[in-house]
Protein backbone atom coordinates (compact mmCIF):
# COMPACT_ATOMS: atom_id res chain seq x y z
CA UNK A 1 0.00 0.00 0.00
CA UNK A 2 1.62 3.26 -1.12
CA UNK A 3 1.13 6.39 0.97
CA UNK A 4 1.33 9.86 -0.62
CA UNK A 5 1.40 13.35 0.88
CA UNK A 6 -0.87 15.81 -0.92
CA UNK A 7 0.17 18.77 1.23
CA UNK A 8 3.26 19.51 -0.90
CA UNK A 9 3.30 21.45 -4.20
CA UNK A 10 3.07 18.12 -6.01
CA UNK A 11 1.93 14.80 -4.52
CA UNK A 12 4.90 13.14 -2.85
CA UNK A 13 5.44 9.45 -2.16
CA UNK A 14 5.95 8.93 1.58
CA UNK A 15 6.23 5.19 2.21
CA UNK A 16 4.90 1.69 1.60
CA UNK A 17 2.78 0.04 4.29
CA UNK A 18 1.93 -3.64 4.67
CA UNK A 19 -1.68 -4.69 4.14
CA UNK A 20 -3.34 -7.07 6.60
CA UNK A 21 -3.35 -10.66 5.33
CA UNK A 22 -6.49 -11.94 3.55
CA UNK A 23 -9.19 -13.45 5.74
CA UNK A 24 -10.57 -12.33 9.05
CA UNK A 25 -13.71 -10.63 7.75
CA UNK A 26 -14.42 -7.12 8.98
CA UNK A 27 -11.42 -7.27 11.35
CA UNK A 28 -9.09 -7.20 8.34
CA UNK A 29 -10.51 -3.88 7.20
CA UNK A 30 -10.57 -2.47 10.72
CA UNK A 31 -6.86 -3.37 11.01
CA UNK A 32 -6.21 -1.64 7.68
CA UNK A 33 -8.03 1.45 8.95
CA UNK A 34 -5.76 1.54 12.00
CA UNK A 35 -2.68 1.18 9.78
CA UNK A 36 -3.72 4.18 7.68
CA UNK A 37 -5.41 6.31 10.34
CA UNK A 38 -3.36 9.31 9.17
CA UNK A 39 -4.93 9.06 5.69
CA UNK A 40 -8.36 10.11 4.45
CA UNK A 41 -8.62 8.83 0.87
CA UNK A 42 -8.07 5.35 -0.53
CA UNK A 43 -7.47 4.83 -4.26
CA UNK A 44 -8.14 1.35 -5.64
CA UNK A 45 -8.68 -0.29 -9.02
CA UNK A 46 -11.29 -2.58 -7.49
CA UNK A 47 -13.00 -3.00 -4.14
CA UNK A 48 -15.57 -5.39 -2.68
CA UNK A 49 -18.69 -4.34 -0.84
CA UNK A 50 -17.39 -5.37 2.61
CA UNK A 51 -14.20 -3.28 2.62
CA UNK A 52 -16.06 -0.42 0.97
CA UNK A 53 -18.70 -0.48 3.71
CA UNK A 54 -16.33 -0.99 6.66
CA UNK A 55 -13.77 1.61 5.56
CA UNK A 56 -16.49 4.04 4.45
CA UNK A 57 -18.20 3.93 7.85
CA UNK A 58 -14.81 4.57 9.45
CA UNK A 59 -14.55 7.88 7.58
CA UNK A 60 -12.41 6.98 4.57
CA UNK A 61 -13.26 8.19 1.08
CA UNK A 62 -12.74 5.38 -1.43
CA UNK A 63 -12.22 6.09 -5.13
CA UNK A 64 -12.31 3.14 -7.52
CA UNK A 65 -10.26 4.51 -10.41
CA UNK A 66 -7.89 3.64 -13.24
CA UNK A 67 -5.11 5.84 -14.49
CA UNK A 68 -1.64 7.14 -13.82
CA UNK A 69 -1.27 7.71 -10.09
CA UNK A 70 0.32 11.14 -10.54
CA UNK A 71 -2.68 12.35 -12.56
CA UNK A 72 -5.19 10.89 -10.09
CA UNK A 73 -3.40 12.46 -7.10
CA UNK A 74 -3.19 15.88 -8.77
CA UNK A 75 -6.90 15.74 -9.64
CA UNK A 76 -7.73 15.01 -6.00
CA UNK A 77 -5.37 17.72 -4.76
CA UNK A 78 -6.99 20.28 -7.10
CA UNK A 79 -10.52 19.10 -6.30
CA UNK A 80 -11.11 18.10 -9.92
CA UNK A 81 -13.60 15.50 -11.10
CA UNK A 82 -12.45 11.89 -11.27
CA UNK A 83 -15.37 10.84 -13.49
CA UNK A 84 -13.14 10.08 -16.46
CA UNK A 85 -11.04 7.76 -14.27
CA UNK A 86 -13.84 5.79 -12.59
CA UNK A 87 -13.64 2.03 -13.09
CA UNK A 88 -16.56 0.91 -15.21
CA UNK A 89 -17.95 -2.59 -15.62
CA UNK A 90 -17.11 -4.24 -18.89
CA UNK A 91 -20.06 -5.48 -20.92
CA UNK A 92 -20.60 -6.91 -24.38
CA UNK A 93 -21.76 -4.38 -26.97
CA UNK A 94 -25.52 -3.90 -26.73
CA UNK A 95 -25.75 -5.81 -23.45
CA UNK A 96 -26.02 -2.85 -21.12
CA UNK A 97 -28.59 -0.77 -23.04
CA UNK A 98 -26.39 2.28 -22.73
CA UNK A 99 -24.47 3.86 -19.89
CA UNK A 100 -23.35 6.84 -21.91
CA UNK A 101 -19.71 5.80 -21.67
CA UNK A 102 -19.46 3.74 -24.85
CA UNK A 103 -18.58 0.08 -25.17
CA UNK A 104 -15.67 -0.93 -23.02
Amino acid sequence: LHIYDLNQDTPTFVETRVLPKPGGGDARWQNLARAIKDCHTILVSGVGQTPKKVLGTMGFTIHEVNGMIDLVLMAIKKGESLNHLIVRAQTACGECRGTGTGCM
